[in-house]
């Protein structure tokens, strides 16, 4: 395997800048399916926070990846969905939970 200079280190760094955090992920899983109101994703999302909720969805809007819509009712509410680029995030998300689940087998195991 080659060592990777900082160039090539660059598109990965900027992945992990969008997505991590403790919350990026799991917001993105629960909006995967349909379009979730502000306290639709904090019932899904046990122990977060609604400044740590608001904090990563400004994030995830900021980068394209989630759209927040305001409904015209009362009183006013928040809907967010994934973006169509939102969407190509999906892939990676598949594949650390398969990474995760193998990694949890391997300690299991070992």
């Amino acid at each position: 395997m080659s060592t990777l200079n900082s160039q090539e280190l660059r598109p990965i760094w900027d992945a992990l800048a969008v997505v991590c955090g403790r919350w990026r992920m799991p917001i993105i899983h629960c909006l995967c399916g349909q379009p979730l109101r502000f306290s639709e994703l904090e019932a899904h999302l046990d122990c977060i926070t609604p400044k740590a909720l608001a904090e990563h969805l400004r994030a995830l809007e900021l980068n394209g990846l989630v759209a927040r819509e305001i409904l015209d009712t009362r009183p006013v509410a928040t809907r967010y969905a994934l973006t169509p680029y939102g969407h190509t995030v999906l892939p990676l998300l598949h594949e650390l939970r398969r990474f995760g689940e193998t990694h949890r087998q391997h300690l299991t195991t070992s």
